[in-house]
């Protein structure tokens, strides 16, 4: 790949390790497909037939964190356009499972996105415009501040 930003950088690692993460964790590996553009709400997605023989769509975000934290935030705006993708793909809402996946200093972490209204509520917060790109530009965002306590733990670091 040819890095042209710290991003690209990041999104590949992303990948990378979501591959291998899955090719750890779970026996049938399906295939995974990567959004290539980088505004994409989603970074990756597959399908799988579940017990029913029923096709079910997975959609998932990934982020790359350098430092460990103690709550790992959700941008509002993310959610939502996240929510929205079963109606974009004309697919059933039941038939689709959306993952927020971290990969931490100390673990990756797999929040499965339609648990979190029920478990957390939307905060204003003041965060940079951009993360990647701007420190000082600021606004303010609505977040949710998710729990580690409250996702799929692996022991499955990525050296960056």
């Amino acid at each position: 790949m040819n890095y042209k930003t710290a991003y690209d950088i990041q999104e590949d690692l992303g990948r990378k390790a979501f591959s291998q993460l899955i090719k750890n964790t779970v026996k049938d590996v399906p295939e995974i497909k990567y959004e290539q553009d980088p505004y994409s709400i989603f970074d990756a997605s597959f399908t799988y037939k579940n017990a029913q023989n029923i096709t079910k769509y997975v959609f998932v975000e990934i982020k790359v964190r350098s430092r460990k934290f103690n709550e790992y935030i959700l941008e509002s705006k993310k959610f939502n356009a996240m929510h929205n993708i079963y109606k974009s793909k004309n697919i059933k809402k039941e038939d689709v499972s959306l993952l927020y996946v971290n990969f931490c200093p100390d673990g990756s972490f797999i929040w499965d996105m339609d648990e979190i209204e029920s478990k957390y509520t939307l905060q204003d917060s003041i965060f940079n415009r951009n993360t990647t790109e701007s420190r000082y530009n600021k606004t303010q965002k609505q977040v949710y501040y998710l729990k580690t306590s409250d996702a799929i733990k692996y022991n499955f670091i990525i050296k960056q």
